[in-house]
C-alpha cells in the first residue's frame, strides 16, 4: 500500500503541538506548578493529594512541637527550682539543729523555710496560658491549696501527652501529687510546715551566767571577815582550854590535901 505525506498538512500540526507544549511551559514557570487539572496526570494528582495531606500532618506536628517545647521548658525550670529550695530548706533545718544554735540562727531558719515553702508552693502551681502544668488531666484546677490549714491536691494522677511525630510524644502536664508526696504519707508542704514548727517550738537552753571576779574593796573586807572569825574561835578555843586546865588543877589539890588530926 502506497502511503503519501501532506508536507503543510504535518508541518501545521507539528506547528501547533510546539505553541501547546510552549504555552504549557511557560504556565509552569509562572505558576510554579506541573499540572493544571487532575487529568493532565492521573497518577501524578493521586501523589500530589498524599503529599498535600503529610504537609498537613507535618504543619500540625511543627505547631505541637512548637507549643509542647514551650511548656517543657516552664516545666523543667519548675522543677529545677523545687530542687534548689529544697537544698535550701536543708540547710537551715540543718543550722538550728543543737544546743549550740542561738535564737538568732533559728529565727533566720524559721524564715528561710517559711520561704521555701511559698517558692515550693508557687512552682508547683505553675500555669502556661491558663493551664496548669502539674495537676494532671485537671488544667484548669490548681494543683496544691490550703484547705483548713492542711495542703490539699485538688489534681488528678493523669498525665497529658502529645504527638509531635508520628509515633513520638510527649508528656505536657503530669500530677503533682507524684513529684510532692509520691508514696510518702504526707506531701513536702506539710513537712515544711511540721519543720517550721519545730523550729519555732525549740528554745535554747538557758546558760549559767559567768563567774565575775571580785573587786578589790570587796575582798579586802571578806580578809578582814574571815581573820576576825579566826581570831574569836581561837580566842573561844583557848578560854575553854584554860577553864579546862583550872578545874583539873582543882580536882588535884583536893587528892593531895592530907587528913588533919582529931581534936582531942
Amino acid at each position: 500500500m502506497r502511503v503519501t505525506f501532506d508536507p503543510v498538512a504535518d508541518g501545521l500540526r507539528s506547528i501547533d503541538a510546539a505553541q501547546t507544549a510552549m504555552a504549557q511551559a511557560e504556565w509552569q514557570v509562572s505558576s510554579g506548578k506541573r499540572l493544571q487539572a487532575p487529568s493532565d496526570d492521573p497518577s501524578a494528582a493521586q501523589r500530589i493529594v498524599a503529599e498535600h495531606a503529610s504537609l498537613a500532618s507535618l504543619d500540625t506536628y511543627t505547631r505541637a512541637s512548637d507549643s509542647a517545647s514551650t511548656r517543657l521548658s516552664s516545666l523543667d525550670t519548675a522543677l529545677g527550682d523545687i530542687v534548689n529550695q529544697l537544698s535550701a530548706g536543708m540547710t537551715a533545718a540543718a543550722s538550728a539543729q543543737g544546743t549550740t544554735a542561738t535564737q538568732t540562727v533559728r529565727d533566720a531558719a524559721v524564715a528561710t523555710l517559711t520561704g521555701v515553702r511559698d517558692a515550693i508552693a508557687a512552682d508547683i502551681n505553675t500555669s502556661f496560658n491558663g493551664v496548669y502544668l502539674f495537676s494532671g488531666s485537671k488544667a484548669t484546677s490548681k494543683p496544691f491549696e490550703r484547705v483548713s490549714g492542711v495542703w490539699t491536691y485538688r489534681g488528678d494522677a493523669n498525665s497529658v501527652s502529645v504527638d509531635i511525630d508520628s509515633g513520638s510524644s510527649v508528656t505536657l502536664a503530669t500530677s503533682g501529687q507524684d513529684i510532692l508526696q509520691g508514696s510518702d504519707a504526707q506531701n513536702v508542704l506539710t513537712s515544711l510546715d511540721s519543720l517550721i514548727a519545730a523550729v519555732q517550738a525549740t528554745t535554747r537552753p538557758r546558760s549559767r551566767p559567768a563567774p565575775t571576779r571580785c573587786s578589790a574593796p570587796s575582798t579586802a573586807r571578806r580578809t578582814r571577815r574571815l581573820s576576825s572569825a579566826s581570831t574569836r574561835s581561837v580566842s573561844t578555843t583557848a578560854s575553854s582550854a584554860c577553864r579546862r586546865n583550872k578545874r583539873r588543877r582543882r580536882r588535884g589539890c583536893r587528892r593531895t590535901r592530907t587528913p588533919t588530926s582529931p581534936r582531942r
